[in-house]
């Protein structure tokens, strides 16, 4: 069988995570920040990598996923397309990826 990976919505993981943040707390938004920096930033600061990336269904917004999986932190970005500003929409640690068996279904 095959391994599906369930990633949690990132929306009710922001709002609902109660762990204790890194860099900045959980739930708040940083804004105006210089993306390529922050990028930098997270990769030799905290050793997070890009693991996933959308487009707002208005093509309005960019999210992005940075992952340590070693150490669990974890931040996600929002870069709006109108002005490009980008904002860390939530950060924090003791990410789980979920992983579950697929099931077969019927045909």
């Amino acid at each position: 069988m095959k391994a599906l990976v369930l990633a949690l919505g990132l929306a009710s993981v922001f709002a609902f995570s109660n762990a204790q943040a890194q860099p900045y707390p959980s739930g708040s938004s940083i804004c105006n920040l210089d993306r390529k920096l922050v990028i930098h930033n997270l990769k030799e600061k905290y050793g997070e990598t890009l693991k996933g990336r959308g487009v707002s269904k208005n093509g309005a917004v960019l999210y992005e996923f940075f992952l340590n999986e070693e150490t669990q932190t974890f931040t996600q970005l929002m870069t709006f397309s109108v002005n490009n500003t980008t904002c860390m929409s939530g950060s924090g640690q003791f990410w789980e990826t979920i992983v579950k068996e697929e099931l077969n279904e019927p045909t």
